[in-house]
């Protein structure tokens, strides 16, 4: 279970020593919780990566942006969620961190940090509060999922790692919309895998893949959603009621 310390409900003026007393035991208390890594992730310090061993689940250790040495370089970028999508598609094209098979995380998976208590943060004081060994740097702030809000297409599901609830919020969001990448979680049983490789031949190109996510965040369905497109050799799904189904089952999605 998540634990928090809760500001008093009262001003500095009316209370000072509960505020006073909440101080020390922030100062106390988040420093030994802080440095206490979840026994069940693996870090990867030549990779900056993060393996989840009871998901097998494979984090980007990083927010997108930061790199190095404990996250220190670089700036987290904030950025709306269609070109959430499109970090996970070049991030691929890049080959990232070694690996050509990352994905925005559903809400499932990216929920199970929170669930885990692995990246849950005070709210009041920015602190964190739960295995800054394994994802440094990571801020109490809001990281997008892959999952459409089914009642409402224009919007998508993010967890907020300040307060540790999951909510929808409107596509074209920017400030504080952050992204954690994520890959694998094959052995994990029941998980639902969002990947950018819609066609299922194993890569993503930007001829097919990420012309049809492009053509679908601007609201282009059915046959329009594919036309022109040559699928390469290997495509496992090559009509659009098979790559519908496909984004409508693994990531959430609720295309007609």
């Amino acid at each position: 279970m998540n634990r928090r310390l809760n500001k008093p409900d009262c001003d500095a003026a009316r209370c000072w020593p509960q505020n006073v007393l909440h101080a020390v035991l922030v100062a106390l208390v988040m420093p030994l919780i802080a440095v206490q890594a979840n026994a069940a992730f693996v870090v990867d310090s030549a990779r900056n990566t993060v393996t989840d061993t009871q998901t097998n689940l494979v984090w980007d250790r990083c927010p997108y942006g930061r790199d190095g040495v404990n996250c220190a370089s670089g700036v987290a970028q904030e950025m709306n969620w269609s070109s959430a999508l499109n970090v996970a598609i070049a991030a691929n094209q890049a080959n990232h961190r070694g690996y050509s098979d990352w994905r925005l995380p559903n809400r499932n998976e990216l929920e199970s940090l929170v669930q885990r208590g692995s990246l849950f943060y005070s709210p009041d004081f920015g602190a964190v509060a739960n295995d800054s060994v394994a994802f440094p740097l990571s801020y109490a702030i809001r990281y997008w999922t892959s999952t459409t809000y089914a009642r409402g297409p224009d919007s998508a599901w993010h967890v907020d790692f300040q307060t540790g609830s999951t909510h929808p919020m409107r596509k074209d969001r920017v400030d504080s919309m952050r992204l954690r990448l994520v890959r694998g979680g094959d052995a994990f049983d029941g998980w639902r895998y969002c990947s950018p490789d819609l066609d299922g031949d194993g890569r993503v190109l930007p001829t097919t893949d990420a012309l049809i996510h492009a053509r679908i965040n601007r609201g282009v369905t059915g046959v329009a959603a594919i036309g022109g497109i040559a699928f390469p050799a290997g495509a496992q799904r090559t009509t659009w009621p098979a790559i519908r189904d496909y984004l409508n089952l693994h990531c959430g999605m609720s295309l007609p």
